[in-house]
């Protein structure tokens, strides 16, 4: 965190930085604009889905730009795995999915037999344990920016997904690390 402002809330912890700089830090272009301070950018973003501010509101003393918190967003890595309840499987959907380089993995409903790659029967293990999908969109809908759906761009919603999700993660995973 930049030592000239005062911490938000929703700020990560020095150990939930640690855990992510890794991961969140973009690698470095040689043209174009310059960089911003990937913390900062990962604070504004923290903010925003905190608080269900606009681009716009976001505050000042981070130093970055709301245009520029947001296209460092969509630069994140994209899912490789998506999964869903038995009222998705479908063929038409699950060859979209594979379309996208995305493996489906979807509960297989009694009365239909969808042609499975390997992967996809290797990934199953993901659906039987649907329970926790229910309780993370507990978890999400703690999020305002999220809870109240003030997204134009499904887009922007899934980053938002994404982003909350790893806050949530981060949370658990240094309160186990400082234990």
């Amino acid at each position: 965190m930049d030592s000239t402002r005062q911490p938000y809330d929703s700020d990560l912890t020095d150990a939930q930085w640690g855990l992510i700089q890794d991961l969140a830090t973009l690698p470095r272009r040689t043209t174009g604009r310059k960089r911003v301070n990937p913390r900062e950018s990962f604070n504004a973003r923290l903010y925003v889905l905190s608080t269900g501010c606009r681009w716009n509101d976001l505050p000042h003393d981070f130093g970055i730009s709301d245009m520029s918190a947001y296209r460092y967003l969509s630069e994140l890595k994209r899912r490789k795995r998506l999964g869903s309840d038995k009222g998705f499987d479908s063929d038409r959907l699950r060859q979209e999915m594979r379309r996208r380089r995305i493996v489906p993995c979807f509960s297989v409903r009694g009365n239909h037999t969808p042609k499975l790659t390997n992967r996809e029967r290797s990934e199953q293990k993901y659906c039987r344990k649907r329970w926790r999908i229910e309780r993370t969109f507990a978890w999400i809908n703690m999020n305002r920016r999220i809870d109240r759906m003030l997204e134009r761009k499904i887009k922007s919603y899934e980053m938002f997904m994404d982003l909350a999700c790893i806050r949530h993660y981060l949370r658990l995973v240094t309160k186990r690390v400082l234990k």
